[in-house]
């Protein structure tokens, strides 16, 4: 063998290398992406728990109450508005997270059961006065309700005792 065919093979040996090395970072690059993003979304998830979630949830549910029936005056632009809005948009995120694959659906169904139904029930009158009053043709908060009603849709599957009279409102949240 002489010189000029050892240089040959070092340079193929050299750009295999470069080339693996090339798809070795690649792979590490994605499976840091996936890494963090399952960080993000185990913290997401973990806030559904916190008490501060609980107490905005109770907020929600009470500011939209006193407005029940299209009494949005004094509604608009208020702490209440921008706080029910703040709101949803964590169910917004854990809908989108779910529609990239981010989030797993199954998980996020059995942690969110009910309460997501029962809070987008009441929500969906904000989202529709919020549409009317920006001329939005498009949800805001289009994943918060699509996760809703899929997850309404295996709750009712999961339901042997679902009967024609059922309201479809989650046990405990008769409809209004």
């Amino acid at each position: 063998m002489d010189w000029t065919e050892l240089a040959t093979w070092i340079g193929a040996v050299g750009s295999i290398a470069l080339v693996v090395t090339l798809v070795v970072i690649l792979l590490q690059f994605r499976q840091n992406t996936r890494a963090i993003e399952h960080t993000l979304a185990i913290s997401l998830m973990g806030d559904l728990t916190s008490e501060s979630f609980a107490s905005r949830r109770h907020h929600l549910h009470h500011a939209l109450a006193q407005h029940k029936g299209g009494a949005w005056e004094g509604f608009d632009d208020s702490q209440d508005d921008f706080e029910c809005r703040a709101f949803a948009y964590k169910y917004e995120l854990i809908g989108l997270l779910v529609s990239r694959g981010t989030l797993d659906y199954p998980l996020v169904r059995d942690i969110l059961q009910w309460s997501i139904i029962a809070d987008w029930r009441d929500f969906s009158v904000l989202d529709e006065h919020l549409r009317t009053r920006f001329g939005a043709s498009v949800s805001e908060w289009r994943h918060f309700g699509q996760l809703a009603e899929r997850i309404h849709i295996d709750m009712m599957k999961r339901e042997p005792a679902a009967s024609s009279e059922d309201s479809g409102s989650p046990p405990g949240h008769p409809r209004s």
